[in-house]
């Protein structure tokens, strides 16, 4: 008989956060400065950790996040916490609440960085979804909204952001950088009771090498980031099984969970002009999760 995880609590959470921002790289006020960057899935996790890594390092930033009115995906005021930081970065942040995956939102970023900002430098596709069964429970509706969401709505952000990038000017041997979100799950290994999931998040490093090859004659990289087991919403439910936290614990070999920080990161520097020469990289971020077989 299994028994039921017992889910994290509003401390827990709040004691995570606090962990979490240790990570805060100092000094990174100009890195960015004078780039623009569109980031989906700004209102948590990855995508909320890199947009206030972003302006902390100067970007303007078009948030794209999605709450419908439900709530089935989100809670409506995840998006606070995001506002509120970038309250002291007055101008510097605009949010949309848009669906990745409708066919019109790619257009209306572009439009509104182009709009705001005159420029657009960087693409940031970090929204995802997941959701957790065995292959011969899934139904079609799941997996054709996952790949829409996590593949379909990034392949045609990215379509209508390089057409912008395209002209602006090189610096550094660079006109724009595409950072995808892709996995350890799915992107390099398998894992059980995540097909739908892992199914994009090896397509969106098939996608990024495929960038990288048409684009980089056109100086714009583009690069994948897969992270290991990252303390975020999506997996606090894991997070509160005592079982399994410690059991991917074990299996890292620097022995704990990465911060969603860690991984925004890793954003700043694909983005920024200090990774001017990388170009259709999938950059690990697991704590040496995938380096190591541990029974």
């Amino acid at each position: 008989m299994t028994t039921e995880p017992t889910p994290l609590t509003e401390a827990d959470i709040e004691k995570l956060a606090r962990e979490d921002a240790s990570y805060i790289l100092p000094n990174v006020s100009s890195i960015l400065e004078g780039k623009t960057a569109i980031i989906t899935g700004c209102s948590s996790g990855l995508g909320a950790a890199t947009t206030k890594t972003f302006l902390r390092a100067g970007a303007n930033v078009v948030g794209c996040y999605y709450s419908p009115a439900d709530g089935q995906i989100y809670k409506a005021d995840a998006i606070d916490s995001v506002l509120k930081f970038a309250a002291d970065y007055e101008g510097k942040f605009i949010a949309h609440n848009l669906d990745i995956a409708n066919e019109n939102t790619p257009k209306r970023l572009v439009e509104s960085a182009m709009d705001n900002y005159k420029n657009l430098t960087t693409l940031c596709n970090f929204a995802g979804i997941a959701q957790f069964f065995d292959f011969e429970n899934m139904d079609r509706a799941t997996y054709n909204r996952t790949l829409a969401v996590n593949l379909h709505g990034p392949v045609f952000l990215a379509k209508e952001a390089m057409s912008e990038m395209k002209r602006n000017p090189v610096v550094h041997g660079s006109r724009g950088s595409i950072v995808n979100m892709s996995s350890v799950a799915g992107g390099i290994i398998g894992e059980n009771g995540v097909l739908p999931y892992g199914i994009t998040k090896g397509g969106m490093h098939a996608f990024t090498l495929e960038l990288a090859v048409e684009l980089g004659p056109h100086k714009i990289r583009a690069n994948s980031i897969a992270p290991g087991s990252i303390v975020t919403p999506i997996n606090y439910r894991d997070l509160g099984d005592q079982q399994r936290k410690e059991g991917i614990e074990y299996r890292t070999p620097l022995g704990r969970w990465g911060y969603a920080q860690e991984i925004a990161n890793v954003a700043l520097f694909l983005a920024s002009d200090w990774s001017s020469f990388i170009n259709g990289a999938l950059i690990p971020v697991d704590g040496g999760l995938v380096s190591t077989f541990k029974l």
